[in-house]
């Protein structure tokens, strides 16, 4: 939840009821990761001033999402500061302005990386093509929705604890959670889910356990959560982390819009790559 006023240097984190302190920023704002926080839903929300801000940054999961244009000195100390206090170690940072994007470029404290921005309008989705992907799984696995029985594994497993961790208890999932699990007898090797949430819509989360991967579980999990987000109502929200996302995002029916730079702390993204 939101957290209480805190100050670090020039940046104030705001209360839940000065949210509407954003709302100046809503149109720079691309990722629907800021929306789960500006309407109070996760998260938490900062500007450099409360009369007249020039920066609004808002931090919720692996995200920090920053408009506006980069205020005062040690920059770079108040962006670890901000995680800190969330007691995050390490997050992509995207700057929904060229300002922010080159300080970013500028620093020598990130690490630039690209991810990919989809859109689609709801009445554009084939159904009939999305349920054919979805009855293509093979017979010797199963789509189960992510229940009581499942939350608690699916958090229990480093490989699949994502698709559920952005969430504050199984009684907030299981109200507001969407989300599937590929099962193989009482084992689950992929999922699919909500990884934010806001009034309109879901950021969707796939993720598939090694040893299950290139078997096409991705679209087929795809495919069954926009099917369910029709159904529901809710606009299914694809930003791709790499290429082979986008290319099943395309499959399913998504328009391949842009690019965009992401930036995170050098040392703690090569280490969670693996690099």
């Amino acid at each position: 939840m939101i957290r209480f006023c805190t100050n670090i240097n020039n940046m104030i984190q705001l209360k839940k009821n000065q949210l509407h302190l954003m709302e100046a920023f809503t149109s720079a704002f691309h990722d629907t990761t800021s929306y789960t926080v500006i309407q109070g839903i996760g998260g938490s929300a900062w500007v450099d001033n409360i009369e007249q801000p020039r920066t609004a940054i808002t931090l919720f999961g692996d995200f920090c999402i920053l408009a506006g244009e980069p205020v005062g000195d040690g920059v770079e100390e108040q962006l670890m500061e901000i995680l800190d206090s969330s007691n995050k170690t390490w997050s992509l940072f995207v700057g929904e302005s060229e300002e922010w994007i080159k300080f970013f470029r500028e620093s020598s404290m990130f690490y630039e990386s690209e991810r990919y921005r989809l859109s689609a309008k709801k009445d554009s989705f084939d159904r009939k093509l999305l349920q054919g992907y979805v009855d293509a799984l093979p017979s010797e696995f199963m789509i189960e929705p992510i229940n009581e029985k499942w939350y608690d594994r699916v958090l229990r497993e480093e490989w699949s604890a994502d698709l559920c961790s952005n969430f504050s208890s199984k009684e907030e999932y299981l109200e507001h959670g969407v989300g599937f699990v590929i099962t193989s007898g009482d084992t689950h090797v992929a999922g699919v889910s909500t990884y934010s949430y806001y009034d309109k819509g879901i950021e969707i989360e796939i993720d598939t356990k090694e040893d299950y991967r290139k078997k096409g579980f991705a679209t087929v999990l795809g495919a069954k959560m926009v099917l369910a987000c029709l159904e529901k109502g809710l606009y299914p929200s694809w930003e791709a982390a790499n290429l082979i996302s986008a290319k099943v995002a395309e499959k399913l029916g998504y328009k391949f819009e842009t690019p965009y730079p992401v930036f995170s702390n050098v040392e703690i993204h090569q280490l969670k790559l693996g690099e």
